[in-house]
């Protein structure tokens, strides 16, 4: 399997490589929570609307399954897009005053 085909990759191992792929970015670019709320208050200033993190990671989910309506058998849409999802499912069950974000050691 090349690596950025979704071709014969099963969903335990895209479950899998997502786990990693979260770690690996953090590692990168600093924790998704904070970037998350960061361009949540981006966004939110200049829509003049309330946006949350966990709106984020979904608004990117959506757009990497739009992207892979060109590509559907590039791994790396839908990866990401679990990833978001992923992460904002854990946002939205997380009141961020009083979270630490998990462990990502």
């Amino acid at each position: 399997m090349a690596k950025d085909s979704a071709k014969g990759i099963r969903s335990g191992d895209i479950l899998e490589l997502a786990h990693d792929t979260i770690f690996r970015r953090g590692a990168l670019y600093g924790h998704y929570a904070d970037n998350l709320a960061r361009i949540a208050r981006t966004w939110s200033a200049y829509l003049d609307k309330d946006i949350t993190p966990d709106q984020v990671a979904r608004l990117f989910a959506l757009a990497k399954i739009c992207r892979s309506t060109e590509t559907p058998d590039h791994l790396d849409n839908d990866l990401d897009a679990v990833c978001y999802l992923a992460i904002a499912g854990e946002l939205a069950g997380t009141p961020s005053e009083t979270s630490d974000y998990g462990d990502l050691s």
